[in-house]
């Protein structure tokens, strides 16, 4: 199972600092929050990661929120397809631990403890988690410009599978049904300007 969480840094820009300190602590445990700065200090000492470069234009420093947000939604995401159980509360999910030089690391949902990876690309943060008993799931970043995302990974699913029959099912969870047997669990994001999906 695997999911992915999308986030425009253009369109969350415009609200105040203080409203930020406030959403902050709805998101984000004191442990994360304590976590996520040490992290920041780090990117601003090293200069080693482009995620340094990010938080030089983001001199608002909302960008551990976002973070944090996105590896959340991730992660109900992945867990809805295994429970379908709604209970999306941030503060239940936690991020464990974040090495901020290779991207990666490792969140706690209420089914399990899960690897993830972050994409900090100008423009946008994208958050890609999966379960750990499968490998790294393959993704693509998409201007909502492009094609409808199902349309767009339907295209490259069909590469893979090439004279196979695909269906692709939206409801309870997106996923690619090869041949009305063999089910491709995705993942599928959006927000502002960009979209993500993930396989």
């Amino acid at each position: 199972m695997i999911g992915n969480d999308i986030i425009d840094l253009a369109a969350v820009r415009e609200r105040s600092p203080r409203y930020w300190e406030r959403y902050r602590a709805k998101v984000m445990t004191i442990s994360e929050q304590k976590t996520l700065a040490c992290r920041r200090l780090h990117l601003r000492q090293t200069g080693r990661s482009k995620s340094s470069e990010l938080l030089t234009q983001h001199p608002e420093n909302n960008l551990d929120i976002w973070f944090a947000w996105a590896v959340k939604e991730s992660v109900y995401k992945l867990e809805f397809q295994m429970d379908q159980e709604r209970y999306f509360a941030p503060k239940q999910i936690q991020i464990l631990e974040f090495d901020p030089i290779n991207q990666q690391g490792r969140a706690q949902g209420k089914l399990a403890t899960y690897p993830f990876e972050i994409h900090f690309i100008e423009g946008f943060i994208h958050a890609l988690v999966w379960s750990p008993e499968r490998s790294k799931p393959s993704y693509q970043h998409l201007h909502l410009d492009a094609l409808p995302l199902d349309q767009h990974l339907e295209e490259i699913l069909k590469k893979q599978f090439p004279n196979q029959q695909l269906h692709y099912k939206r409801w309870p969870f997106p996923q690619f049904i090869i041949d009305h047997e063999t089910t491709i669990p995705v993942s599928m994001s959006h927000h502002g300007r960009w979209g993500a999906f993930a396989f």
